[in-house]
C-alpha cells in the first residue's frame, strides 16, 4: 500500500508518517513499549523539577517584596544554621547582597 495511501486511511501527514519511521524502524513491539515505559518515568523528575524551579522562583518573589533587610538577614541566618547552607547560599535565596567579610557589608 503507498505511503499516501496509507497516511490518508490513519489520518496523519506523510512526515508523521516519516518522523516516526525513523523513530522506530527497526524495533520490536516489546522494544516500543520499554521506549514508551522508560519516557514516561522520566517525565515525572523533569516535572517535578519545574514544579521546584516554579515554587523557589514564587517564593523568591515573595521575600523580595515583603521581608525588610533585618528579617533578610534573620532569615539568611537560620537557612545557613538550620538548613547548613553558606551564607553566600542563603543570601541568593533570599535575594540579598552577600555581607562583605567585615562584617559591615549587608
Amino acid at each position: 500500500m503507498p505511503v499516501l495511501v496509507l497516511c490518508r486511511k490513519h489520518e496523519i501527514s506523510k512526515n508523521t508518517y516519516y518522523k516516526w519511521k525513523q523513530k522506530y524502524d527497526g524495533m520490536e513491539v516489546s522494544d516500543i513499549k520499554r521506549r514508551k515505559e522508560f519516557e514516561a518515568e522520566n517525565s515525572k523528575p523533569k516535572r517535578i523539577f519545574a514544579d521546584m524551579v516554579l515554587e523557589n522562583a514564587t517564593l523568591k518573589d515573595m521575600i523580595k517584596k515583603t521581608l525588610t533587610p533585618g528579617e533578610k538577614k534573620e532569615v539568611t541566618e537560620c537557612m545557613a544554621k538550620k538548613h547548613q547552607l553558606s551564607i553566600a547560599r542563603a543570601c541568593s535565596a533570599v535575594n540579598m547582597a552577600r555581607p562583605s567579610q567585615n562584617g559591615s557589608g549587608g
